[in-house]
């Protein structure tokens, strides 16, 4: 209702990597893509431009199932033309045609079955789910929004409100918010714990600063005492004296020292 720079417009998003596509997938998309026209052809009995871009994305899908994927029933596995996105003077000739003019209506002619067997099975599901489809767009004009887990919800149960749905929003919302309040709580605790750390670092980094400058305070007084001794006293150095023995026999092997 208020806009987001789209009227509307139909967005894939995979649940996994997928690196190919079976050919009922391509016309799951295509049909899917179309739904909004085959909408507004069931609900108002006419149709806009609103879907512009949708038509365009489901030609070049069933384009490609037919000239490169080799997915046409009539035509078989065959590529036909080129997927080169080259231009030269003015010309695009992204699609070369390998083929003759006979072949590209018969081309022309699988494209437009896979695009109206698509379209047709749009407005069929529609049609058998009306009364979804009114649900979800009150609901969509009040909400502005729908995520799949909703959309699941709406479709899978026969009685549906918006209540229902309401509720599932609330809940994914306090799950976001308890998520976001537990991953908050986990970021503070990682700050508290380097903080910590970093506090103990610095109290040991002082600790060892006083440690060193108490060192320098005595070398300061050891270092002067020390050279006040050894400039006031003589040299400490052995004396040889005689001494008498136990027997009576001069013993001169023991030495004293003398200051």
């Amino acid at each position: 209702p208020t806009g987001r720079g789209a009227l509307g417009y139909t967005s894939f998003r995979p649940e996994a990597d997928r690196y190919q596509m079976y050919k009922q997938d391509y016309k799951n998309e295509i049909a899917m893509g179309l739904g909004g026209r085959a909408a507004e052809e069931i609900i108002f009995g006419d149709v806009t431009s609103g879907a512009y871009s949708d038509i365009q994305s489901a030609t070049e899908t069933a384009k490609r199932m037919v000239t490169l994927f080799g997915m046409s029933e009539k035509l078989g596995p065959r590529r036909f033309g080129s997927d080169q996105n080259e231009v030269f003077l003015g010309r695009d000739f992204s699609s070369n045609a390998d083929y003759s003019e006979a072949m590209a209506a018969v081309i022309d002619e699988e494209i437009h079955a896979i695009i109206s067997e698509a379209y047709d099975r749009a407005k069929s599901l529609l049609a058998t789910h009306i009364g979804k489809l009114h649900f979800i767009a009150e609901y969509l004009l009040g909400h502005e929004d729908m995520d799949g887990d909703q959309f699941k919800a709406v479709m899978e149960n026969e009685f549906v409100t918006v209540e229902m749905i309401e509720a599932i929003a609330a809940e994914k919302e306090k799950a976001s918010r308890e998520a976001n309040e537990k991953k908050k709580a986990a970021e503070e605790a990682k700050k508290a714990r380097e903080a910590a750390r970093k506090k103990k670092l610095e109290e040991k980094e002082k600790h060892w600063a006083e440690l060193d400058k108490r060192d320098a305070e005595k070398a300061k007084i050891i270092i002067p005492l020390f050279s006040l001794i050894a400039t006031d006293f003589p040299r400490v150095r052995p004396h040889r004296k005689l001494f008498v023995g136990p027997t009576g026999q001069l013993d001169s092997s023991r030495r004293v020292r003398r200051y």
